[in-house]
């Protein structure tokens, strides 16, 4: 068994998800914002790291979704081993068939990207990073319907599929507010992208950049202080 991920105020342990603790999802769960959020939603939770950062920087009901039931095994133990056990609910659903009482103040999602590319031989593996089975426009229209009228909708994509993707959520009404441009190290090109979108078009958009490392691998300050919450070292 793998030993555990650990952070500042939490543990997590992802033996059984297919996707592991990545930057990606520690980016995500840094950045995602809401000034006041009551109920969040996590699309696609896996071993549910995500739900552990929002739930460390809100008093917000977190619901986390997946269809892997080993993801759900991995989220369900984290969840009951953090000190927000209470508000945390990991759920065995595939996100086509959710439905929900009430709408969520903000939506957070680190979704699987790769379009017609060769896949791993593992099945599991497949569904976390391949949208064949939940792709963008499935996605989106089922954040527009759960999402307040006020609510925001936060992702982490890969620069080259998220011009597509920000347009098939202006056709599902869904407007990008904020950016972030996410560099590897300054000299390389960005190679994700953090966003925010919303129900309301944006009067103005907030655009920023992040480099993540110096050429000598240490993290910029800019990085730590973004996880500063989380990370041991930071």
């Amino acid at each position: 068994m793998r030993r555990p991920f650990q952070f500042k105020n939490f543990s997590v342990q992802d033996t059984n998800s297919p996707m592991k603790v990545n930057t990606d999802a520690v980016l995500l769960g840094s950045w995602a914002v809401h000034p006041d959020p009551k109920t969040i939603l996590d699309i696609g939770t896996g071993c549910g790291v995500i739900a552990l950062m929002l739930a460390q920087r809100t008093y917000a009901k977190i619901t986390a979704i997946d269809i892997d039931k080993g993801a759900i095994e991995d989220a369900s133990q984290n969840f009951d081993n953090s000190p927000w056990a209470s508000r945390l609910e990991a759920v065995n659903l595939d996100f086509a068939h959710y439905q929900s009482d009430h709408k969520f103040d903000l939506i957070v999602s680190n979704p699987p990207y790769f379009e017609n590319s060769l896949k791993s031989p593992f099945s599991e593996r497949n569904l976390s990073r391949h949208n064949d089975h939940l792709n963008h426009q499935q996605l989106l229209s089922g954040c527009i319907e759960l999402i307040k009228d006020d609510g925001i909708f936060a992702v982490i994509l890969p620069t080259d599929v998220f011009a597509k993707f920000e347009s098939e959520a202006l056709v599902n009404k869904l407007f990008l507010h904020r950016i972030c441009h996410i560099r590897p190290t300054e000299h390389k090109a960005p190679n994700r992208i953090l966003a925010e979108f919303r129900k309301s078009i944006a009067i103005q958009n907030v655009i920023d950049e992040l480099v993540l490392f110096h050429p000598n691998r240490k993290p910029t300050d800019a990085y730590k202080k973004l996880t500063s919450d989380f990370y041991p070292a930071f």
